[in-house]
């Protein structure tokens, strides 16, 4: 109809205008979608952050609690061990 009454140059500029905004949409649809994508890898990123941040501090509570309990142990190894030194000596003697 309205396509009829154009000359050819006139309709080829049409279906160019027509073809551009056509793309044009899809790009920016495509666009919109990387975007959206990018916030929830972000999202995620942000949550693992987190995530490993309470991981590390409860790692670092173990540390320092097997840390304490070496420290005892190596006490009570100790005085054991001059324990039985005094055995030893009484046992000579």
């Amino acid at each position: 109809m309205l396509n009829e009454d154009l000359d050819l140059e006139e309709r080829i500029a049409l279906e160019v205008h027509h073809d551009k905004e056509y793309w044009l949409n899809r790009v920016n649809e495509h666009l919109e979608k990387l975007l959206e994508k990018e916030n929830r890898d972000n999202q995620k990123l942000r949550h693992m952050a987190h995530h490993y941040q309470a991981q590390n501090m409860i790692a670092n509570v173990k540390v320092k609690q097997l840390k304490n309990k070496l420290k005892e142990t190596k006490k009570e190894q100790k005085d054991e061990g001059n324990l039985e030194m005094l055995v030893e000596a009484s046992m000579k003697l």
